[in-house]
């Protein structure tokens, strides 16, 4: 095989594994993202929960005000009842007192009710904090361990492009421009060998001519996708 196919050989190898781990380098964070957005899920319910809450209390403050009304016209109503003057007079405030009694017993239900919707909310805000806590922790040590994962791809990109940078100045630089053309189009896919007269890269049969070039130390091309090829 021709030493400078060798070399470009080489210099695709290499270029193909530095093409993966730029993948991997903008791939990683993202199959990693999951749980921070598991964590973004549970505050965006948290946040839910406390708006709830604020609706529930505004109820509460609205029946306890009713509730309160109500207090103070039975109140008043029994100072009218011991400052009655006539037998059906001291009747009417007692009639009227018993209908606001009831209609505060009815206030009172409304209110336990609600006061259970609080405690329930308020049960699943500590729900949420407790799942905040423990997926916040999840998300930390994955920062920590993605970040050594990515620094690991990284020192292995650096040896390799060391690695290719020197196969490179082993190859002419007009040659090292075509391959670099090709590789832009067809990545590793660049120099292919041929097998039983079938390019590697498209598949097809080349025509005699070029098979017939590749029993010398010539650099020889696909006639149908100009690929640099090699014997397979």
């Amino acid at each position: 095989m021709n030493p400078q196919l060798q070399s470009l050989l080489k210099v695709q190898r290499l270029d193909g594994r530095l093409e993966l781990l730029r993948r991997e380098l903008e791939n990683r964070p993202k199959m990693h993202s999951a749980k921070q957005e598991r964590l973004e899920d549970i505050i965006g319910k948290r946040q839910e929960i406390l708006e709830m809450q604020k609706e529930i209390q505004i109820r509460i403050d609205r029946i306890e005000l009713e509730g309160k009304s109500i207090d103070d016209k039975v109140a008043d109503n029994q100072v009218k009842l011991g400052n009655a003057t006539s037998n059906a007079e001291y009747q009417g405030f007692q009639a009227q007192i018993a209908r606001y009694q009831s209609d505060r017993e009815e206030v009172d239900e409304q209110l336990l009710e609600i006061w259970e919707e609080m405690e329930q909310a308020k049960a699943l805000e500590k729900q949420a904090d407790a799942a905040i806590a423990e997926q916040s922790s999840i998300v930390a040590e994955e920062k920590v361990e993605l970040e050594k994962e990515l620094e690991s791809i990284r020192e292995e990109a650096r040896g390799i492009w060391a690695e290719r940078d020197r196969a490179r100045t082993e190859v002419p630089a007009e040659l090292i421009g075509e391959y670099d053309g090709l590789f832009a189009r067809y990545a590793n896919r660049s120099i292919v060998p041929v097998d039983a007269g079938i390019c590697g890269g498209c598949n097809m049969a080349i025509n005699p001519q070029t098979r017939a070039n590749l029993q010398g130390d010539g650099l020889v091309h696909c006639n149908n996708c100009r690929r640099l090829l090699y014997s397979g």
